[in-house]
C-alpha cells in the first residue's frame, strides 16, 4: 500500500488533531500595528522638543532669499564703508616697454649686441653682414656716430673673449672692405687735406680706439703703480713708528 498525502484525514503521530489557524503575534515590530497597519501616533511629536518648543528655529532672512528681495548688500550684511587705498610713493607698478628711437644709440647698442653674441665661424657671413649693415646707418650722419660704437662694441667683445681674436680681426677686415664709400666725417681729413670716408674711415676710428686704450692702460697702469708706492711709504712710516715705541717700552 502506497503512502497518503498529507492533508487527505491521515493522522500523523505526534501531532495535534483539528485545523490549525494562526494567532496573532504579540512580538510586532515597534510602530507597526498586529494588523500590519503602521502606528503613527510615535510621530505625532515629531518636530518638537521635549519641553514643547519646536525643534528649528523659525527660518531667517539668510535661509529664505525671499526675504532679502529688494535690500542692499550693505542693508543685508551690515557692511561698513571702506577708505580706499592710498598709493604709496614708493609702490610697485608694471613698467611698460620703452620704445627706442630709430638709430638711437641705445637700439644700436641693443642690436649690434645681440649679433656679435650669436657670432660663430659657422654663421660668420650672415652675421657679419648684418653687422656692416648697421654700419652703413652712418651714411645719414655727419660724424660717423653709429659706426663709431660699432667698431666700441667690436673691441670690447674681442678683448673680453680672446680665445675669438681670429675671428674678430677677420670682422673687422670685412668691415674696413666693404663699408660703404657713403659713410664719412666732416671733421677728419687725410694728408692731402681729403674728407676720410668708407673704409678708410673705418680703419682711422678703430686705430684711434685702439690708441684710446692703450693709453687708458698706462695711464691706469701709473695711478696704481702711484698708489702701491704710497702704500708703501705708509707702510715704512707705520712701521718706524711701532719700532720706535717698542725701543721707548
Amino acid at each position: 500500500m502506497g503512502a497518503m498525502p498529507i492533508g487527505m484525514g491521515i493522522m500523523l503521530p505526534g501531532r495535534p488533531t483539528g485545523q490549525m489557524s494562526r494567532s496573532p503575534s504579540t512580538n510586532a515590530l515597534p510602530g507597526i500595528m498586529s494588523n500590519g497597519a503602521r502606528d503613527t501616533s510615535r510621530r505625532s511629536g515629531r518636530g518638537s522638543r521635549r519641553d514643547g518648543a519646536p525643534s528649528h528655529p523659525p527660518s531667517s532672512s539668510a535661509n529664505n532669499p525671499n526675504l532679502n528681495r529688494g535690500m542692499s548688500m550693505q542693508q543685508m550684511f551690515q557692511v561698513e564703508a571702506v577708505q580706499p587705498l592710498q598709493p604709496s610713493a614708493n609702490s610697485w607698478a608694471a613698467t611698460r616697454a620703452t620704445v627706442l628711437e630709430e638709430n638711437s644709440p641705445e637700439l644700436v647698442n641693443r642690436k649690434v649686441k645681440a649679433l656679435l653674441n650669436k657670432l660663430t665661424l659657422d654663421k660668420f657671413e650672415s652675421i657679419s653682414d648684418q653687422v656692416i649693415a648697421w654700419a652703413n646707418k652712418s651714411e645719414k650722419e655727419h660724424d660717423g656716430r653709429i659706426l663709431r660704437q660699432v667698431i666700441a662694441l667690436i673691441f670690447e667683445k674681442a678683448t673680453d673673449e680672446a680665445h675669438w681674436s681670429e675671428m674678430y680681426a677677420k670682422l673687422c677686415r670685412k668691415l674696413m672692405e666693404k663699408l660703404s664709400p657713403g659713410v664719412k666725417d666732416e671733421s677728419p681729413v687725410d694728408v692731402t687735406g681729403n674728407k676720410v670716408h668708407g673704409g678708410q674711415l673705418f680703419r682711422k676710428y678703430l686705430l684711434n680706439r685702439c690708441q684710446e686704450d692703450y693709453e687708458r692702460g698706462w695711464s691706469k697702469r701709473d695711478e696704481l703703480a702711484a698708489a702701491a708706492a704710497g702704500k708703501a711709504a705708509d707702510d715704512a712710516v707705520k712701521q718706524a713708528a711701532n719700532e720706535k715705541s717698542r725701543a721707548e717700552a
